[in-house]
């Protein structure tokens, strides 16, 4: 769950067959669910490594996130350009409130 009025990095785990996919460009993209992502929603993500692996991050939020999200299901997708493959997923959705 996410509070409309916060501004917090949105994390997503990424599963890759390379041990260290920080070399790779990574996009994020935060909808409303049932919406897929156009040219234009995609936003620079960073990778983080964490005791649980890689994931991915943005900023979302009122306060100088790439995206302002209003209550309701919103999905977060993940683009990672690692050529000459494009690859584009999805997560589960997540409240906001």
């Amino acid at each position: 769950m996410l509070s409309y009025l916060s501004t917090q990095f949105l994390q997503v785990p990424v599963t890759s067959d390379v041990p260290d996919p920080s070399g790779y460009t990574v996009r994020m993209a935060f909808l409303p669910d049932g919406q897929q992502p156009t040219n234009t929603d995609w936003h620079p993500a960073t990778w983080i490594n964490s005791t649980t692996g890689w994931r991915a991050q943005f900023l979302v939020g009122p306060n100088g996130g790439a995206v302002t999200a209003q209550p309701g299901m919103w999905r977060p997708w993940v683009r990672i350009t690692a050529a000459p493959e494009d690859i584009i997923e999805s997560t589960g959705p997540i409240q906001v409130t």
